[in-house]
């Protein structure tokens, strides 16, 4: 359908034959365009996570602020594309506890379908200083814009080198996140 919805006098396309049902754009009154339906997402941690050094290692996400259309696994610790287009991710995250290994690196990057595609942050020691020796919180905060088919996934990963094996991860909505949005 497509037509003026009396109610609001909003301007909506959508899906059905009668107006106001599943609106999938809507225009209102003071030009806003809104799409109800648009793929977005905004996971977070509840609780810490602590990384082990010297590999790779999968940001666990255990609650989302918002999911539409649910294509965020939180079991799977992942975002997958419903369709084909442009997408913005974002990630943020808090790290405490670092060791003191000189010349040591602390690195995020957001996995494609199980491989790295985007490399959000990096920061290294130089020789013999190590990270922690500067640093006792890293603040890491990152953004991507993606190419993407239907049904590519997205995880984020976090490398360190640090000497430690109780790198931790902060958490809560405000300090590790993962989000993302379909663009166009």
């Amino acid at each position: 359908y497509m037509g003026l919805d009396d109610t609001d006098d909003d301007l909506k396309i959508g899906l059905g034959s009668a107006v106001g049902t599943t609106a999938h754009m809507v225009f209102d009154e003071t030009g806003a365009v809104t799409k109800p339906l648009q793929p977005s997402f905004y996971a977070y941690k509840s609780g810490a996570q602590t990384v082990t050094s010297g590999a790779w290692a999968e940001v666990t996400w255990d609650t989302e602020r918002h999911d539409i259309n649910s294509d965020f696994d939180l079991s799977g610790e992942r975002f997958t594309c419903p369709v084909a287009g442009v997408y913005l991710f974002h990630v943020k995250l808090l790290i405490q506890s670092m060791g003191t290994t000189d010349a040591s690196t602390l690195q995020c990057g957001l996995y494609k379908n199980g491989s790295i595609s985007d490399d959000l942050f990096r920061i290294g020691g130089a020789s013999g200083v190590a990270i922690a020796d500067n640093q006792s919180i890293v603040h890491i905060d990152g953004s991507a814009i993606q190419n993407a088919a239907a049904d590519d996934y997205y995880e984020v990963f976090l490398y360190h080198n640090t000497g430690s094996d109780s790198l931790a991860l902060n958490y809560g909505n405000g300090y590790a996140s993962f989000s993302g949005v379909l663009l166009g």
